[in-house]
């Protein structure tokens, strides 16, 4: 992989770990403490409860991931630091009316998450923003 113009890190670390991969700035990084995501959540939205509000802080921030699954597991943790009650809303988990209504188990097709449609169970919290900032 080149990046730029090929030249983005130390040329020893380039060297011995291959072209492609990429070493981070340090500045980016967090230590792996054990804890899973939770720190880098707090790290990329510290005092959250405080600028729910803030639509300019909220586009600031973002954590990105590789796979959907993991995406719904950052949502779920950020999710639960919203205060307020949740909601769980689940998808129609049915097959359509056809000569095999049970090729597929209701179970197989409750994973199934495609990227265009939300995933069977979905955790929502009502928040309230206001328009001040």
């Amino acid at each position: 992989m080149q990046i730029g113009d090929g030249v983005l890190g130390d040329k020893d670390v380039r060297e011995n770990l291959g072209r492609d991969w990429v070493e981070l700035p340090a500045e980016i990084c967090l230590e792996d403490s054990g804890l899973g995501v939770e720190p880098l959540i707090h790290a990329i939205y510290p005092d959250l409860q405080s600028n729910l509000n803030n639509r300019e802080w909220l586009m600031e921030r973002s954590i990105l991931c590789t796979k959907n699954a993991e995406v719904d597991k950052v949502n779920l943790q950020v999710t639960e630091l919203f205060g307020g009650e949740g909601v769980n809303l689940l998808s129609f988990d049915r097959v359509g009316e056809d000569e095999h209504p049970h090729l597929y188990a209701q179970e197989f097709l409750n994973e199934l998450c495609p990227s265009v449609m939300p995933p069977h169970r979905l955790w929502l919290k009502l928040v309230i923003m206001n328009n001040k900032k």
